[in-house]
């Protein structure tokens, strides 16, 4: 009992000094949160209902294809990139590695409704798991950046605790919806608009973002410390 108690001790001063790090943020963290909402819900969509989508999109054969090749592409490509993006956003920082994400997001957006063809719903994907991988490298560079390094493990987790539920609320609701809305099964419109939608919800969350980062750019690594009475100062930041 008595370890117990020490360990909700521990994490209620935790979840306190996080909720002083969104309080000496409070405009970057109120982003952050709402655009990793609405992009776990536009990036990890399409994949609820993949094979129907890609039956409607380019015909059964080449359904079954992209199924297949699916985990190769998220196993191979997605651990290739979330080392080489963290190397990258190392070398070119946070703020311009966002945008590179932002154009990527794009990028997914238009290909995800215009690949009518197998390779075009490669190139998707591929652009797809990228774009995935590169925006958890900016997700994990904001938590290290706006939080003291002692907090950066409780900081994320706090962020991200709520980053799976429009997903887990919406997702089926809208699959329903879409459904009724073109209800002949080989409408791929029921895919397509919803996609655009949330793409587009995703994009205005970017756009938000980076725009905050140039009135106010993040802090420089390291640059969030804790004073000896416990408030949180910003001492310097990026560029």
């Amino acid at each position: 009992p008595a370890t117990c108690r020490a360990g909700c001790a521990r994490t209620c001063t935790l979840v306190r000094q996080c909720w002083d790090v969104m309080r000496l943020h409070p405009v970057a963290t109120t982003l952050i949160q709402v655009q990793l909402c609405a992009y776990y819900l536009a990036a990890m969509y399409p994949i609820l209902d993949m094979y129907n989508f890609w039956v409607a999109m380019c015909g059964e054969k080449d359904a079954v294809a992209l199924v297949n090749i699916f985990p190769v592409v998220y196993g191979t490509l997605g651990a290739v990139f979330n080392i080489g993006g963290g190397v990258l956003c190392d070398r070119i920082g946070v703020v311009k590695f966002a945008w590179l994400c932002g154009l990527l997001q794009v990028a997914s957006a238009v290909l995800v409704v215009t690949g009518t063809t197998f390779a075009g719903q490669i190139l998707w994907l591929s652009v797809w798991m990228v774009y995935v991988n590169a925006y958890a490298v900016v997700f994990f560079r904001f938590a290290a950046r706006y939080a003291p390094f002692e907090l950066f493990g409780s900081f994320m987790g706090l962020l991200s605790t709520t980053m799976t539920l429009p997903q887990l609320v919406l997702g089926t609701p809208l699959t329903v919806w879409m459904a009724g809305l073109y209800p002949e099964p080989g409408d791929v419109r029921k895919y397509t608009v919803i996609f655009t939608a949330l793409n587009a919800v995703a994009g205005v969350t970017t756009v938000a973002m980076l725009a905050w980062f140039w009135w106010e750019p993040p802090p420089a690594p390291g640059a969030v410390l804790r004073t000896e009475g416990g408030r949180m100062v910003v001492v310097g930041r990026e560029g």
